[in-house]
Parts: C-alpha cells; sequence; structure tokens
C-alpha cells in the first residue's frame, strides 16, 4: 500500500505507524512473522534517521525564506533612502575652489 504524504508530515506519520507497530506488535506477528521486536527496533531506526533529514531540509527552507524575505526588506527601504534627495556633501578645502 502506498500513502501519498507531503515531506513536512513524514515524522508524524512515521511515529503514527511505530506507535501502532509498537501497540499491536502481537497482531502484526499474526499476520506475518516478518513483524518482530527486531523489525520495530529497524523501523525506529530508520524513523530515526528520515526525522534528522526531513528536519533539516524544513529548517533550510525556512532559512531560505527569511533569507528571501530579509533581501526583499532591506531592497526596498534601499530604494526609499536612496530615492530621497539628499544634499552632497562637499569639502571646504579642495572642492570649494572648482
Amino acid at each position: 500500500m502506498k500513502i501519498a504524504v507531503d515531506i513536512k508530515d513524514l515524522p508524524v506519520a512515521a511515529d503514527f505507524v511505530m506507535e501502532s507497530l509498537r501497540r499491536d506488535l502481537s497482531d502484526f506477528s499474526a499476520y506475518s512473522p516478518k513483524f518482530t521486536n527486531g523489525y520495530l527496533n529497524v523501523f525506529g531506526g530508520k524513523t530515526s534517521a528520515v526525522k534528522s533529514v526531513v528536519a533539516g531540509k524544513i529548517h533550510t527552507k525556512e532559512l531560505g525564506k527569511v533569507t528571501v524575505d530579509l533581501k526583499n526588506a532591506l531592497v526596498s527601504r534601499s530604494r526609499v533612502f536612496f530615492s530621497q534627495t539628499t544634499p552632497r556633501m562637499v569639502c571646504t578645502c579642495c572642492c570649494a575652489a572648482k
């Protein structure tokens, strides 16, 4: 069976499957002999690995969004700053004589 899960929801889905497997291990074992405590341990290890990868991807995506938002804010503020006419500074020693 295949279930479509968004990547950010993968850790929650894995926890649900892990908890269901742990709670109903005797029922799963009756269905198939491959569902043992060893299988539960292997599945738990794979779940932990998935969580660390997904958390990293989500964190990277959020950092990217923050970076874009910050850049856009800086660009809009710089346009406002530079669009205002500011008097030019002129030195009095050499520029005033020209």
